[in-house]
């Protein structure tokens, strides 16, 4: 399998999330009142009626909402098929041949 960047399990980013995470920890472990005069803002605005911060307490309590997948249809394979087994290869051949099979009126052993 090649290595280019944007693959399946690429972490390139993860390096800067973290340098985000840990100024901000920083930050607010020298002042431990800032997150309190932060979080007493948000709830302020949702008090408000601000929707983006009613979102953002309601994520913080129950957690972001799963996200729906639409698995029916064609998929954007991110593999080429080099990058396939053989057995992935060889499953779908097989399906491919049962599809065209049942098209046209054929069974496929």
């Amino acid at each position: 399998m090649s290595t280019r960047g944007g693959q399946i399990g690429n972490r390139n980013a993860a390096k800067e999330q973290r340098l985000w995470s840990d100024m901000l920890r920083r930050k607010l472990t020298q002042d431990p009142n800032q997150l309190e005069r932060i979080a007493l803002k948000v709830l302020a605005e949702a008090e408000e009626g601000q929707p983006w911060a009613v979102q953002e307490i309601a994520n913080r309590l129950d957690g972001k909402p799963v996200q729906q997948v639409d698995m029916n249809g064609n998929m954007n394979l991110t593999r080429t098929l080099r990058d396939l087994t053989d057995d992935e290869l060889l499953r779908i051949a097989t399906q491919h041949a049962a599809q065209e099979a049942d098209t046209d009126g054929q069974t496929v052993q």
